[in-house]
């Protein structure tokens, strides 16, 4: 095996376990800074993480990460990960949220942390995601929504289906 298989085999074995990547190879990642977290974002992302793909592959949960962290970059959305899940607007006449957790008594969800293992792991990876520990493979996806459905805005000119991961199908900007 090459020493770079072994280095991602070593990456994927330690965020399943919920190590550091200076644990495995430090004198590969002296040179590394990490970016500082903001508590607050981390929380709001690892919310965010948690209520949209508990139930999913740590791939979907790390896709939801994304798409949150895509839209605070990008014009047109909220600058910051807080801003980006409270954003309400009106769409064909109805207020609607971005993220249907946040409409469903946001606010105090955002003031309450669980404390069970899906929420460990999903403030785990939004940890690595803010950390820019694993590269955002997915930089254009902004939108989401659960399989089967078929909401309205899917079929606006602007996205492009990207992808399909577990209970969730993607959508980039075009």
């Amino acid at each position: 095996m090459t020493e770079l298989a072994s280095f991602f085999i070593a990456i994927i074995m330690m965020v399943n376990s919920g190590g550091e990547l200076k644990d495995i190879y430090p004198e590969k990642l002296t040179h590394i800074e990490v970016p500082k977290v903001n508590p607050i974002e981390l929380n709001c992302l690892a919310k965010n993480i948690y209520y949209e793909a508990s139930g999913e592959e740590q791939s979907g949960k790390l896709a939801v990460g994304f798409v949150t962290i895509n839209r605070a970059k990008m014009r047109g959305y909220p600058n910051s990960i807080c801003g980006v899940i409270k954003q309400r607007e009106i769409y064909e006449g109805k207020p609607s949220c971005q993220f249907a957790w946040y409409c469903n008594n946001g606010v105090n969800k955002l003031q309450y942390t669980p404390d069970n293992a899906a929420f460990k792991q999903s403030k785990h990876l939004a940890k690595l995601i803010l950390e820019k520990k694993i590269d955002n493979w997915m930089p254009r996806v902004v939108s989401f929504h659960i399989r089967g459905s078929n909401p309205p805005w899917a079929k606006h000119g602007n996205l492009a289906l990207y992808t399909t991961i577990g209970h969730h199908v993607f959508y980039s900007k075009r």
